[in-house]
């Protein structure tokens, strides 16, 4: 925001634009993600500057981020698919809602399984609504750009802009990423089981049979494996959790026994040992974690939207608006920057590599057009100067 405040008296024409805006939706969104990092930054301090202050002791933990920062975020993702319908500059809350009402009706009848469902509750269907909200809501945008124009055909669909793809990847990750870190918090199983070799039990639907704890050497720690047998729909699968000491740094770790399917992930940890009258006793903790793939689906997608935004952006940078003054047109409020910034997602939507695209404006504009000069006979004295100058 101070960036922006910064900036705004050096644009070239004037860019206001209504309460209810696409560029509204985006300053608001700003906003509630800085109040949200604020807000876990203070939460986070506070304690160790009260302590530092007064020697009091406080503990600030999830129950105050539950009462703070997760209704910001509830009610930024509640926008996040409806910016992407409204227009710029001027936008229509009325017309964008009537795109996006079956996405809201799916949400609806989301929440109420997740309100009814065993190991539900309130927040159990609220986060499990948003999380459908988003990824409905970002391919209703896909669906309104593709009708855009014309009948929807495959080859418009094939022709899309990339920042169209872009948005809908980090959006949609958005709603995966929620679904998963919701259906994980809420539905996780955890045992905990006193075990000598040869015990088994059933949970979760697998039945676990401990085979034998042994000691083993490691390049530089020393270890207690645990070897197991766990059988899960007909199918069984060796499990090895340790706990390793490492005697140079004098810390003990925790290996983890991980066994993926595909809604869930199966963990295994090795505890500590306790002598009972029949010889030793471990401990060991098992959880089931359903559907946490989606959490590292949904932060990919996202990550994959950031990417694809971010490489045409370092691209725009690169080259000139013909109608400004020694201006990219990743800065220009001109229309032909907008309609360059365009060209430049086009191209790189059709496959083509980042010099392909810099030779695309290069041959309509002329050499003119980029901020970086190729390397050529034109430019070898300009790009030699500098070493030139260091070595003389």
């Amino acid at each position: 925001l101070t960036l922006f405040a910064w900036r705004a008296p050096k644009l070239m024409r004037p860019a206001g634009f209504a309460a209810v805006s696409r560029e509204s939706f985006l300053v608001l969104n700003n906003l509630g993600l800085a109040i949200a990092a604020g807000t876990v930054l203070i939460g986070t301090l506070y304690p160790l500057l009260i302590e530092a202050l007064t020697g009091e002791l406080i503990s600030v933990g999830p129950p105050f981020f539950d009462i703070t920062f997760s209704p910001l975020m509830a009610a930024l993702l509640l926008a996040l698919p409806i910016a992407p319908l409204m227009a710029w500059r001027k936008g229509d809350l009325g017309t964008a809602l009537r795109w996006i009402w079956p996405a809201g009706l799916a949400a609806g009848a989301t929440f109420g399984l997740g309100l009814f469902a065993a190991g539900g509750g309130f927040w159990v269907g609220l986060g499990l609504a948003v999380g459908v909200w988003c990824l409905l809501g970002a391919f209703t945008y896909v669906w309104k750009r593709w009708g855009q124009g014309g009948p929807r055909s495959l080859a418009r669909f094939l022709a899309l802009p990339l920042a169209v793809w872009a948005m809908t990847a980090a959006h949609a990750g958005v709603g995966v990423f929620t679904l998963g870190a919701v259906i994980d918090t809420a539905f996780k199983l955890e045992r905990a089981e006193r075990m000598q070799p040869g015990d088994q039990f059933e949970f979760a639907g697998r039945t676990v049979r401990l085979l034998e704890v042994v000691e083993v050497d490691g390049p530089n720690y020393i270890a207690t494996r645990a070897r197991l047998e766990v059988t899960y729909q007909g199918e069984t699968t060796l499990a090895t959790p340790e706990r390793r000491f490492y005697p140079g740094a004098n810390q003990p770790t925790t290996e983890v026994a991980i066994l993926p399917t595909l809604t869930s992930d199966f963990y295994i940890a090795l505890g500590e040992v306790a002598q009972t009258a029949n010889g030793a006793a471990f401990t060991i903790r098992f959880y089931r974690h359903p559907f946490v793939h989606l959490i590292f689906w949904g932060s990919t997608m996202m990550a994959i939207g950031g990417v694809l935004e971010a490489r045409a952006q370092d691209i725009e940078r690169e080259i000139r608006c013909v109608d400004c003054e020694n201006e990219p047109i990743s800065q220009s409020t001109a229309e032909i920057a907008t309609d360059m910034r365009q060209r430049v997602r086009d191209r790189i939507a059709a496959g083509d590599t980042d010099p392909e695209v810099r030779a695309y404006f290069r041959e309509r504009y002329g050499d003119f057009v980029l901020l970086r000069p190729d390397v050529s006979p034109m430019t070898w004295a300009l790009w030699a100067t500098p070493a030139v100058l260091l070595l003389g």
